[in-house]
């Protein structure tokens, strides 16, 4: 795209709402990381291991797998007409070996360092969960506030021309190719995008919560297949995207939204029925308020838990005392 293609600039309410994202989605997750805290104490070491683990995984376990493979798949000499074909299949491939390894690798973590037999709480498996998607939330955080958001306010304000003052023509005209996906964002599209974020956090939480099941030996390791599955899904929408089957990022972001949901009940369930004692501790948080957990004091927050638990005993054994 040249400086003659742009047809409109881009806009206050555009910036406005991408600034609005990024406060929203620190303000989220800085919260997450509070409510993890308070509701469960001594839960919250799990957090840097998930970073750690996320990087380890991501920037090199990863990255050589992918960049050998992808070397591989490029001095493949096939004719034009299979150039795309071997395209799909090469991300196809690409996408299996990610999600072997991430899920194996989130399984090694979880079991050699974040998981102990006898302390562990849920809260580690929360803060494990929440940890490696922060890493990536972080990530976007900083790309978009200096590759985007600046760039979109500064052009909003001052206009394209502001850019133009300390760059040849040459690099001026790569400047504007390189940011004009810019030009074609609306506000809906960071909406979506945080909503995405979200997703994401909460989606990875699922999944490390089911991998936790194995862990604790509540599932055999088989199990591990079901959650390569989950995984696999959630990015198969954007490969559609890339395959050109599906046009629009609404559809993707939603059909990820839908899995997240999906993801998120069928955990839910499993852990009902597997570690009850995990989602009665969750229904008691809940039951005090999202207010009550994130801000009252932590003795009042300590009682009320107790308070709800020995209420919830106190039913249980009249109901179960013989008339």
């Amino acid at each position: 795209m040249t400086t003659e293609q742009i047809t409109a600039p881009i806009s206050y309410a555009t910036s406005t709402v991408m600034g609005l994202s990024i406060v929203a989605i620190i303000l989220v997750l800085v919260l997450t990381y509070v409510y993890i805290r308070r509701s469960y104490p001594q839960g919250n070491a799990g957090t840097f291991l998930g970073l750690t683990t996320y990087f380890l995984l991501t920037y090199i376990v990863i990255n050589i797998v992918l960049s050998l493979v992808d070397f591989g798949f490029n001095s493949i000499h096939s004719d034009e007409k299979f150039a795309t074909a071997l395209a799909h299949i090469e991300t196809i491939v690409l996408l299996i070996l990610q999600t072997a390894i991430t899920i194996f690798g989130l399984e090694f973590s979880l079991r050699k360092f974040g998981y102990n037999p006898g302390g562990s709480t849920f809260g580690n498996i929360m803060a494990f969960g929440y940890g490696f998607a922060l890493f990536e939330g972080i990530q976007w955080i900083i790309n978009t506030v200096i590759n985007e958001w600046l760039i979109a306010v500064s052009i909003s304000h001052f206009g394209l021309e502001f850019w133009k003052e300390d760059m040849t023509a040459e690099e001026y005209e790569s400047f504007v190719d390189s940011i004009s996906y810019l030009f074609d964002y609306t506000p809906f599209h960071y909406i979506w995008i945080f909503i995405e974020r979200m997703a994401h956090i909460s989606f990875i939480i699922a999944i490390v919560t089911m991998i936790s099941l194995i862990v604790k030996k509540k599932l055999n390791k088989t199990f591990l297949g079901t959650v390569m599955g989950w995984y696999f899904v959630f990015y198969i929408p954007n490969v559609l995207k890339t395959f050109g089957v599906i046009k629009y990022e609404f559809f993707v972001m939603l059909l990820e939204l839908i899995v997240t949901v999906a993801s998120i009940l069928f955990t839910w369930q499993l852990m009902k029925r597997l570690t009850p004692e995990d989602t009665d501790r969750l229904n008691e948080i809940r039951k005090g308020g999202m207010y009550e957990a994130l801000f009252s004091p932590r003795g009042r927050l300590r009682k009320t838990v107790q308070k709800s638990s020995i209420t919830k005993a106190a039913n249980s054994n009249s109901n179960s005392t013989p008339e």
